[in-house]
């Protein structure tokens, strides 16, 4: 018999966890052993998250598949794909097409965070003039240079109150989408159940501790049993979702901080 465990300490180690390494691993893997219809079948699967997730599964798979010379991995401002060369029997190599998603694709999601120009209302003139300030004293500083904010209130474009404002909307929705996300787990394959898919996405999970997750999933997903493919499952209930983007928001308002600048104040007077 299974020793009783922690659920609420374990969901929460599983949801702080990384998801998306172990499925990048494990395709990685599939290509390797040239198994490209199952690294397809996983693939398309994957292509059901949300483009910001799908761009972090395509970071780690880059990484993994780094020392793998027959496959390719795309992610650009063009979309993103997957390809894997196959050896003919003349020794010639043919490029298969794992996924393929084009830019445009993606963009139907519409789920890039706002950037604090937008939220500012400012042109693209005005964008592109304190992004071009921001190159220049990278290249002139090592790197550095005033944060968005800042150039925009010594510009006169902006308020410090209004990108404060702007910047705290930031990171509220930047807190809410990775909360969101920790709080599921990626998409049901087929004939997978709670402990399939926990046991594939958590394959670090001992059998007991993941029959017992399952069974606490199942009451957080309203006992289903029939389970579309591609389901993200619930992870954490609502209350707990909730608590943790409250939490990865104060965590990202202490990182961001508040604009230095007073209206129109020239730059060479600002910190960095």
């Amino acid at each position: 018999m299974s020793k009783a465990i922690d659920i609420q300490q374990a969901t929460n180690n599983i949801a702080q966890s990384d998801k998306y390494e172990p499925e990048a691993s494990q395709i990685k893997s599939l290509i390797q052993d040239h198994k490209l219809d199952e690294a397809t079948t996983r693939l398309q699967l994957d292509a059901h998250l949300a483009p910001h997730e799908l761009h972090k599964l395509m970071d780690a798979l880059k990484k993994d598949c780094a020392s793998v010379p027959d496959c390719q991995i795309t992610d650009n401002g063009s979309g993103i794909s997957v390809k894997a060369n196959i050896e003919q029997s003349d020794g010639s190599k043919k490029e298969r097409i794992l996924l393929e998603k084009s830019n445009s694709e993606l963009a139907k999601a519409q789920d890039k965070l706002p950037k604090t120009g937008d939220l500012l209302g400012l042109n693209a003139e005005q964008t592109r003039e304190i992004l071009d300030i921001q190159a220049a004293e990278k290249q002139a500083n090592g790197g550095k240079s005033h944060k968005f904010g800042d150039i925009a209130v010594s510009l006169g474009y902006s308020s410090p109150e209004d990108v404060n404002a702007a910047l705290r909307l930031q990171d509220r929705m930047a807190a809410e989408q990775s909360a969101r996300d920790m709080s599921r787990l990626l998409p049901l394959a087929t004939g997978e159940g709670y402990y399939q898919v926990l046991k594939r996405t958590h394959p670090e999970l001992s059998d007991g501790t993941a029959s017992q997750l399952a069974t606490h999933m199942r009451e957080i997903n309203g006992n289903q049993v029939k389970l579309p493919l591609a389901a993200q499952l619930a992870l954490l209930t609502e209350r707990e979702k909730d608590k943790l983007a409250d939490q990865l928001y104060e965590q990202r308002v202490k990182t961001t901080g508040e604009v230095k600048s007073t209206f129109k104040q020239p730059l060479d007077q600002i910190s960095f």
